[in-house]
């Protein structure tokens, strides 16, 4: 059973309706198309129209497991324990980006890369290609320290132009 009670502004009439069964409040506006209530202890705030928020000073979200979202001139801060993130398409455009974290696992279908300049820094790195790995470069320079080892079934080097091999000695075979 619903009780309800209308407040008077100069406006427009403000319906309140409380169900105290359900211990739902609701605060219609009248051609504004806008509720605003209280259910199960939470605030809905419902417009088919859309809602925006504004403010000079900023605007905080904040939750009791210390999850905020805070929006100001500065910027947008979001802090939580845990994201959950499902879209269907994601646009990310930034003159810097900037990433932290002790782990990261990315799986993707289909991986494109376009770089200006690549610079990577590793203690080591592991690869494993089920595939074929083709590299198409203006000249390619390999670095080793201390070894070099190149093990296949079949190894082929072709070159329209001389082949060197230089060291201390050559095994063949």
């Amino acid at each position: 059973m619903n009780r309800s009670s209308v407040v008077e502004t100069d406006a427009e009439r403000i319906r309140v309706e409380r169900d105290p069964v359900s211990g739902k409040v609701l605060l219609h506006f009248p051609g504004a198309d806008l509720e605003i209530g209280v259910v199960d202890g939470k605030l809905e705030i419902s417009s088919t129209c859309g809602i925006r928020i504004r403010s000079d000073r900023g605007v905080e979200i904040a939750g009791s497991d210390d999850s905020r979202l805070e929006l100001d001139r500065k910027g947008v801060v979001l802090a939580s324990p845990a994201l959950d993130m499902r879209v269907r398409e994601t646009d990310f455009v930034g003159e810097r980006i900037t990433a932290r974290s002790e782990r990261v696992k990315v799986v993707w279908g289909k991986l494109e890369q376009v770089v200006g300049h690549f610079v990577g820094f590793a203690k080591e790195v592991y690869q494993r290609i089920e595939g074929l790995v083709h590299t198409r470069a203006g000249r390619i320079r390999t670095e080793a320290g201390r070894a070099y080892l190149l093990q296949a079934d079949r190894a082929r080097i072709q070159a329209t132009g001389d082949v060197r091999v230089q060291g201390r000695t050559i095994n063949l075979g």
